[in-house]
């Protein structure tokens, strides 16, 4: 234990330090200036006995400022006067100290006293050690369980995200069942409202009055027929998709196709925007599926900005190598992505989650569609083994002002920015085969797939 006497009378200093020696070390101060720099130093004292009157900085002062430092408030302050006033006394401990030995005293008592304030002094210092350590705990603990609790949560946000894409699966499954059954039925019903119409014509002379109905009888026949075609396509029945495939060339066939000719002509004041990434790797497929979902995919982006804006469609290689999470899950692995987007309206979390359902739409009815464009695409990339993501920022549509020099990427960005942020980006991931594609074989595009009407009766 460490003492520190502090008096400006050298008698009165030596003799307090002969009595505080026989407790330990003993170091002394004549003024309350060099009392503060040894209370301040790397070896501080345990206890401070300290004279009140002294010239310069008195005791009164020098307890005041050994109080209000944070580095020396809690040593115990003795005063030792000869100031006897019940005033002085009050003073004193009002300010802090612990206890007030007026002169003359006798040694015994002082020692007696400075060794019971040193004792609770030591058993304060363990007890605040005791605090700080059990406070630390306390602490750990309580992060410990924030973290079970947000762990627990997680787990509990993730299972149910899991139950929700199981739910969709199967409810998209058995929707798929029962389009397929439908169509399969009208499949057949539909060869004659097709055929018969074909054969009537070609016996009837050009002038007859009854062409013009027997042409709309054909026509919506032909209509249904493509309905037909896109409910057969949902309900996924065994879809070949082992031919090697270019999704460059994909997209480059669908952009000069007559479906996407038409759709320009509906859309004047919408532009597209193409970044086909070189090297692309090949994936399986099937190429009529595919230029079906990118029609559709690129007339819903057109649809979503009636006043006009930009279309992006890009390609990339891309692996992933840990699990991605979105609007599916998609696991670890090479892939090709195809990306469409959008600087449209956007579309709100409530229809994000009903986008693919069968029959679902926003549009007008008879004018837009069945509804069944999103379903395809959904079924098309399950069947090539394949995911989808979704991301859309709702806003008000209005067309952005690019520059031919911006670069793709920036052009998405600008466009964004310019809209307010909002529109829609679709994902596809198809995975990478390492199978080459056959030499000197152009892909057919949709239109060879497609006939003048017959049907085949099964």
């Amino acid at each position: 234990m460490k003492t520190l006497v502090v008096d400006d009378e050298l008698v009165s200093r030596k003799k307090m330090q002969r009595i505080m020696d026989t407790l330990g070390e003993c170091e002394a101060a004549e003024n309350g200036e060099v009392a503060l720099k040894i209370a301040m130093s790397e070896n501080p004292p345990d206890i401070i006995l300290l004279d009140i009157i002294m010239p310069g900085m008195d005791g009164y002062e020098a307890c005041r400022r050994l109080k209000a430092d944070k580095r020396t408030s809690k040593i115990p302050v003795i005063f030792i006067s000869a100031q006897s006033k019940q005033e002085d006394e009050t003073k004193g401990l009002g300010l802090g100290a612990v206890d007030y030995i007026t002169k003359p005293f006798s040694p015994a008592i002082v020692r007696a006293r400075v060794q019971i304030h040193l004792e609770l002094k030591k058993h304060r210092d363990h007890l605040e050690e005791l605090v700080k350590e059990r406070t630390a705990e306390l602490t750990k603990a309580n992060a410990e369980l924030r973290r079970e609790i947000e762990e627990r949560k997680r787990a509990e946000e993730e299972q149910k995200r899991l139950e929700t894409q199981l739910q969709r699966a199967q409810k998209m499954e058995a929707i798929g069942t029962l389009a397929g059954g439908v169509a399969h039925d009208l499949n057949n019903i539909l060869g004659g409202v097709i055929n018969y119409p074909e054969l009537l014509l070609m016996e009837m002379p050009e002038e007859s009055p009854l062409r013009k109905p027997i042409l709309t009888i054909q026509k919506s026949g032909e209509k249904a027929a493509a309905i037909v075609q896109d409910l057969l396509t949902l309900a996924r029945r065994g879809v070949a998709v082992s031919e090697v495939v270019d999704l460059n060339h994909i997209v480059s066939e669908y952009l000069i196709s007559l479906e996407y000719e038409k759709l320009k002509e509906f859309h004047p004041n919408v532009k597209l925007e193409t970044d086909f990434k070189e090297d692309l790797s090949n994936i399986l497929g099937s190429p009529v599926h595919l230029s079906t979902s990118i029609m559709n995919l690129v007339s819903n982006a057109a649809e979503a900005m009636p006043e006009g804006g930009k279309i992006f469609i890009s390609t990339q290689n891309r692996y992933i190598d840990q699990p991605l999470r979105g609007y599916d899950d998609v696991t670890e692995g090479d892939y090709v992505t195809l990306t469409v987007s959008d600087t449209g309206a956007g579309i709100s979390p409530e229809d994000i989650e009903k986008i693919f359902e069968p029959f679902y739409t926003k549009k007008k009815m008879g004018r837009s569609g069945t509804g069944l464009g999103m379903a395809v695409v959904w079924g098309t990339v399950k069947d090539h083994k394949g995911y989808i993501d979704v991301q859309s920022t709702e806003g008000k549509a209005r067309p952005p002002r690019l520059s031919a020099r911006d670069l793709p990427a920036m052009r998405v960005r600008k466009a964004r920015r310019a809209g307010g942020g909002q529109g829609t980006t679709f994902t596809l991931y198809f995975p990478v085969t390492r199978k080459e594609l056959t030499k000197d074989r152009s892909l057919v595009s949709i239109q060879d797939y497609m006939g003048k009407g017959e049907s085949i009766q099964g």
